[in-house]
């Protein structure tokens, strides 16, 4: 798919892979976090917790409702999270009143917002999210931009890809992908 693909990443850097439809960016983002295992090369990670991951799409159970998805998401990982600070992640990502409903009935943006209410709350030191700003309107756009500089400044690391305009204000490193 792509080759010497070669990048570092320090404390409080976000990292935009670009390139065009078919040129990896997907591909290396699943690799990053462990899901495609064949490749050439290697990763010097050094964190203390793996990474956060947003897929291209949103990977939540439709069956749950937004509190459920995200309690389910911290007890994959093993985390305890308190009701009030789900509570608060939802607020965050402007889905309190969608709370308690199924998210099959909930529009592609707000199942989006869903997935990204962990962001809000997870201690990772870095996040790899794939296209997150793909499906979400420009509320969500400014939402996922705060959460970029507020990891940014706490000295979490970024890594994402996008076809989108680099969001305003933050320093972004680039990674071109052909």
């Amino acid at each position: 798919m792509f080759e010497a693909v070669s990048f570092s990443l320090n404390i409080g850097d976000i990292l935009q892979v670009c390139g065009p439809n078919g040129s990896g960016k997907t591909t290396l983002m699943r690799t990053l976090v462990g899901l495609y295992k064949n490749y050439t090369g290697c990763f010097d990670w050094d964190l203390p917790s793996p990474p956060l991951y947003l897929g291209h799409r949103p990977g939540i159970n439709e069956n749950l409702t937004p509190r459920e998805n995200i309690k389910w998401v911290f007890e994959l990982n093993n985390q305890h999270i308190k009701a009030a600070d789900i509570d608060d992640a939802i607020r965050q990502v402007g889905l309190a009143e969608s709370a308690h409903i199924c998210c099959s009935d909930l529009s592609f943006g707000q199942k989006k917002r869903v997935a990204l209410a962990p962001f809000c709350l997870g201690k990772n030191s870095l996040w790899i999210m794939d296209e997150p700003f793909s499906g979400i309107d420009g509320v969500g756009i400014t939402l996922i931009e705060e959460l970029f500089r507020k990891r940014s400044l706490w000295g979490g690391s970024i890594i994402f890809s996008s076809h989108q305009a680099i969001p305003s204000g933050l320093a972004v490193k680039k990674l071109e992908l052909q």
